[in-house]
């Protein structure tokens, strides 16, 4: 019988995430999900084995998709996984993790999306945009607020994608105002608006992490979860829930696009309609890094730390649940 979930894994470079990912899955009350694991060519015995690794080992329902294209391989894998007849989409990508506390709660709520007005349902991300403020507001100490804000203050932000974002530095100093960051966001007349400190800043997204692995036993609370609609401007967040239908309507509609991705789609899908953005304000969802800091950091050493601290999140889980 068909799954009433597909979760649209996104494996890339980091194909030996997958098991994080699993772990937790597996370890769900809720079990009517499928997974369809993309990945390209040039990865295929690697997918492969992660397809081996999902079913074998963690006996979960998973498929594997293979795309040839180079360029525009992101969008073939969304173009294959919205023509699978499942109720509702989740897109993931390999760098997110959730324990299975909160997969639960998700899976247990996405009957909202049946409602029209409500487009997405995501949950607030460590480093996603915009849900990092949420992250910090529920799972930081003051003291620990305190000090990422004060790394965002530090941050300067000035050019990405070619678009000068310098305007936005007068809500860091002296101090971060969130309010004041996403109404010049809003307002900025440019569809790139998925900007943030976190997004330019290593040792931003450093802070963070360390703040994570310091709080590291929320992983797994049962707590009661809130689901609010935020006032943002722009969702950046790389992992949400969306009706497959309405994702295949917002792919299918070219007007809505400005380069070989959705993220821009998305967004305007939901400015033109007035549509509702859901997010689970409260998990202790992460979300490792952007690969954007790559552009202002050494490569290899972005990849060692993005490794060392998969492995901290992974040993723990591994450890509390006994694996």
């Amino acid at each position: 019988m068909k799954k009433l979930i597909n979760i649209v894994y996104l494996a890339h470079r980091r194909m030996e995430y997958s098991d994080l990912l699993f772990l937790n899955l597996s370890k769900c009350k809720f079990k009517d999900f499928h997974i369809t694991i993309c990945s390209m060519n040039c990865a295929v015995g690697r997918a492969e084995n992660v397809l081996k690794n999902a079913i074998e080992n963690y006996n979960l329902d998973a498929s594997l998709f293979i795309t040839y294209e180079t360029i525009n391989n992101y969008m073939d894998k969304i173009k294959y996984c919205i023509e699978q007849n499942y109720e509702y989409s989740i897109k993931l990508d390999e760098d997110i993790f959730m324990g299975p506390q909160a997969w639960d709660y998700l899976f247990d709520n996405i009957a909202l999306l049946n409602n029209e007005d409500n487009l997405i349902i995501s949950p607030a991300l460590s480093s996603g945009i915009p849900t990092i403020d949420s992250f910090i507001k529920y799972n930081l100490t003051h003291e620990q607020k305190n000090e990422i804000h004060s790394e965002f203050s530090k941050a300067i932000i000035s050019n990405a994608w070619g678009v000068d974002y310098s305007f936005l530095n007068e809500s860091l100093k002296p101090n971060y105002n969130e309010e004041l960051f996403y109404n010049l966001v809003n307002n900025f007349n440019h569809h790139y608006k998925g900007i943030h400190p976190v997004r330019v800043n290593l040792n931003v997204q450093n802070k963070l992490n360390d703040f994570i692995k310091d709080n590291i036993s929320m992983f797994f609370e049962n707590r009661n979860f809130i689901i609010e609609e935020l006032n943002r401007p722009y969702l950046c967040n790389s992992m949400f829930a969306i009706k497959t239908n309405v994702w295949r309507k917002i792919i299918e509609n070219k007007s809505l696009f400005v380069d070989n991705f959705d993220e821009v789609a998305l967004n305007n899908y939901k400015k033109i309609n007035n549509k509702k953005i859901l997010f689970i304000v409260n998990t202790f969802a992460i979300h490792t890094m952007y690969n954007t800091l790559w552009e202002y950091s050494d490569i290899e050493l972005i990849n060692k730390i993005e490794d060392d601290f998969y492995n901290y999140i992974k040993n723990y889980c591994k450890e509390i649940l006994k694996e």
